[in-house]
Parts: structure tokens; sequence; C-alpha cells
């Protein structure tokens, strides 16, 4: 042999032993090439072989009643081929059934059949893939409405961090929606010693120690409470910095799936940037239900935390609250008096008026019959003594045609042809004054945020998010609904909202 062939052996087995190298460095060293037959002749079943699953370096969420490992799929990657490196201990190896080595295509709607074995045993595991973070969750006793220790982990494949895990106490959210199949929860993030909260960073978003996670259970469409509070933000920029921030999210808790969650910022002193009560007599005031003071001369005796529906959820000094409930009831009882005609003077020397002029647009707009600037309403200031009061709303569900009704499962029924009806502020007598305002503003929002391309924008992220899976999860767990025909309902409810509301602002306008 020659030293050309020499040369030419010696560069063909580099080759093969480079490519090998570069094929296990890619693929991993327990990657298989048996199949299923030849795996299962020698080797016994054993469904408890693994414990846990990691692929590509990162956890993933188990569901022990479906047997189905769940893997959140970076969206940078969904319509690429993808590479499933499963990270196993121990000499394990594994095959991904009718796929060639771990390569795949994302497929939502598929469940991947994986068996992982070693030189005695087998067992076949379940995968499915996921476009939305993973949150898992972690208890050792029934989650109630007091607090329960728990460990609560974010996974989002699409971040650099893509794995966060926190110290977190746990409890069930809301009032009437307590009495729902499907809880919402309040989750607080502590210290490792559970010896006080902790502030964190995680998603794209978040900082804080504080967070929801809202069921969604009381709205097939899955996206009412969301989009009005994205079109909130928009509407209160002018005034204020505070966006409530949330994303769809996927929820497990203690290996059980719990479907579709969205997880969102609570409305707090921090996020409303109000001053410390060590500095101001900054206030927050939340009311959850229809209650109104009816005597006046209670006020001098109310000195604890709740009064009716009405909760003091700043300041936090006790000996503050009964000169926050004087204040602020001495401050609302005209507006809210059925007797007292809402003047112009009424509503100035009650709220900050462009928050006001915002809300009633807002609130009557999108048709938001379970507030009516009276219920599921944070009031807030800088100074109760000489401030005026800002709103934000908050549980916006009832919107978009969609109404409480107390026979219903879900406690709501769709009305989606009521898009001429208006039950909220907009039918306030208002002075020419109020009206001029409302006119203007109005024509303002039309031309930035009350919009069929915005409206468009919104509903057509939501779609893409929520048509990959995870609504027909949420869907086999709770009750049956169609979330694309749902997002279409609420566009068409828009659409023929914006010309109705065009026309009825044009009343006003014209009777002023």
């Amino acid at each position: 042999m020659n030293n050309y062939k020499i040369k030419l052996v010696i560069f063909i087995i580099l080759v093969i032993i480079l490519s090998i190298i570069m094929f296990y460095s890619v693929f991993g060293f327990n990657i298989s090439i048996l199949n299923l037959d030849m795996i299962k002749k020698s080797r016994t079943l054993k469904e408890d072989l693994i414990s846990e699953l990691k692929i590509n370096g990162i956890d993933t969420a188990y569901d022990k009643n479906n047997n189905i490992y769940y893997y959140n799929v970076d969206s940078k990657e969904e319509h690429k081929n993808y590479i499933l490196k499963l990270d196993l201990k121990d000499g394990l190896k594994y095959k991904i059934l009718n796929n060639n080595f771990n390569i795949i295509k994302v497929d939502y709607d598929r469940v991947y059949e994986i068996v992982v074995y070693n030189k005695d045993s087998y067992s076949k595991i379940n995968l499915k893939l996921t476009n939305l973070p993973i949150i898992n969750i972690e208890t050792n006793s029934t989650i109630s409405a007091n607090d329960t220790v728990s460990k609560f982990e974010y996974i989002n494949s699409s971040l650099l961090n893509k794995v966060s895990n926190f110290s977190t106490k746990i409890h069930i959210r809301g009032a009437t929606s307590r009495t729902l199949d499907k809880k919402s929860y309040k989750v607080d993030i502590y210290d490792d010693n559970y010896m006080g909260d902790k502030k964190v960073n995680f998603s794209e978003f978040y900082y804080g120690s504080s967070f929801i996670l809202d069921a969604l259970y009381k709205d097939p469409s899955k996206i009412r409470n969301l989009l009005s509070t994205e079109i909130w933000n928009e509407v209160s920029s002018d005034f204020t910095d505070f966006n409530i921030y949330s994303e769809f999210v996927e929820v497990f808790i203690n290996n059980e799936y719990k479907g579709l969650y969205v997880l969102t910022e609570p409305v707090n002193r921090s996020n409303l940037n109000l001053i410390k009560e060590t500095k101001s007599n900054s206030a927050i005031i939340k009311n959850s239900n229809w209650n109104l003071l009816s005597d006046k001369n209670i006020i001098n005796k109310l000195s604890e935390k709740s009064y009716l529906s009405y909760e003091i959820k700043y300041p936090n000094d006790e000996s503050k609250y009964n000169d926050t409930w004087k204040k602020f009831f001495n401050r609302t009882y005209d507006y809210y008096d059925k007797d007292v005609k809402n003047t112009d003077d009424v509503i100035k020397s009650t709220f900050n008026l462009k928050n006001y002029i915002d809300l009633v647009i807002f609130n009557s707009f999108v048709n938001n019959a379970d507030c009516k600037l009276i219920k599921n309403m944070y009031f807030y200031t800088n100074d109760i003594y000489e401030d005026e009061l800002y709103m934000q709303p908050w549980d916006m569900e009832f919107t978009y045609g969609l109404y409480f009704n107390l026979d219903s499962k879900t406690l709501s029924k769709t009305k989606l042809d009521t898009f001429s009806d208006i039950e909220v502020e907009l039918k306030e007598p208002y002075a020419d004054e109020t009206n001029k305002l409302i006119v203007n503003r109005y024509k303002e929002l039309r031309k930035t945020v009350l919009t069929k391309e915005n409206f468009d924008s919104y509903l057509d992220s939501y779609k893409s998010l929520l048509t990959k899976g995870a609504t027909k999860r949420d869907s086999n767990v709770w009750y049956e609904y169609d979330v694309e025909n749902e997002i279409e309902n609420i566009r068409t409810w828009l659409y023929e909202r914006l010309v109705y509301f065009d026309e009825y602002v044009g009343e006003i306008e014209n009777g002023i």
C-alpha cells in the first residue's frame, strides 16, 4: 500500500471517529439504536425505572393521573427539527419510538412514546410538548384558604434562565370563585427558612414577592380578564405607569395536572408606586362585592382591617385603620349614595377626574357589568387625607357578552348578541362638562386603543398561544369548550361594539 492510500485510510478512520464523537456529543451516549422488540426480549418491565425526567438539561412536569411527562419547547425552536436529549443516569438508555435517533418534529397534539432501559429492565414513558411555561408546585398538605408551605418551580425554555425554584406559601383565593371546582391561588415567595418574604425575578416580566394564579374557570374563552386588563393598561397609561403583566401557564400540583392558568401580578403598594406609609398617608382599599356604606355614623367605630366586603390592603399599621376608613368613606359616601346626583363637583371631589373618565369609557365599552366602579375595584391614593382617589379594576371575566348566571356550573352565561347593551356608567346623567370630557377622550382612544387592528393583534396572539394543546387538556379536566370559536365570537362582538359605541357617543355629543 503506497503512502497516499495509507493517508486516505487514516483520514477516513479519523473522519469516522470524529463523526461518532460529534454524534454522541449532540445526541448523547445513552441513545439506543435497538428497536422495541429487541429491548423487551431480554428485559423485565419495571414501571418505576425513573423517578424524574430532564430533557436537554431542563425539568419536566409529570401528570401521574395520565402517566404523561410535559416538556416546554423553546418558542424559537418549535418550527424546526428538534432534538430531545434525555438526561439519564445509572447507565440507562432510551429510544423514542417511530423516530430516527432523537430528532423530532414538534407536534403539540402527539404523545411521544419513549422506552428507557438498562441491561435488566425497561420502562415505557409518555411525553407531550407544550408551548406554554410550566409551573410545578409541591406541598405536603392540602391547599386551603390558609397559607400552605410549598415549593414552586417555573420552567420556560425560551428564557436564558430556563428554570427558577423558590420557597413559597400558597392559598386558595377569591370569594365566589372559591366554590368552583377549579381553584385560583395566591402565592407568596419566602426565603429558604420561611422567615421573611423575598423579592425575585423570573419570567420576562416578574419582579416581586407574590403573584396570582388565575384559574379562568368562569370564562370559556379564557381571555376576557386578560384582554380587559391589557386594554385597561393601554387606556390608563396616560396617568400611571402601572401595568399588570400576565401570561398563560400550565400548572401541576403534586404531580397532578391542574390546567390552564394565567400568572399575573397582584395590585399592591409597590406596583402602584405609592409612597411607603412611614413617609406618607398612602392607602389601598379593595372592595370585592356590592356592599355600600348605609350608616355614615358607623365609620367612627371602624378599627379592623375589613368591613363588609371592603378591605384595607394598605397601610399595614393597625393604628391607622380608623382614620383610613373615616377619610375613605367620607370621600366616597356622596358618590355612592343613590339619593345624591353625581354632579361634576361630586365626581371631582371624590376621584381623579382623568382616571374616572377613562374608567367610565373602558368599563362601559367592555360592558364590565360585575364592577360598576364599586365591586372588584381597588381604590388608592398617596394621601388619604388630601389627594383624590384613583381606581384600578380587577377580575373582569364578565365582559364582552358574558353574564353572571347562578344556575350555571361555571356561574357564567354567554350572550354574545348583546353588543348593543350598556349596563354600566355611561348611562349616568352626567353634566355637560363631564360629557364633553367623555366624548373627547373616547375620540382619542378610537384612534389608538379601541380599534379593530389593536383588538385583532391581541386576539390573534391569544389564539396562537391557546390552540397548541393547552386548552384541550384543560377542557378534558374541567368542562368542554372551544377556545377558537369563543375567541372569534368575542372578535365579532368587539367589531359590532365599535359601530354601536360610535353611534352612542355621537348621540351624547349631539345632546351637549
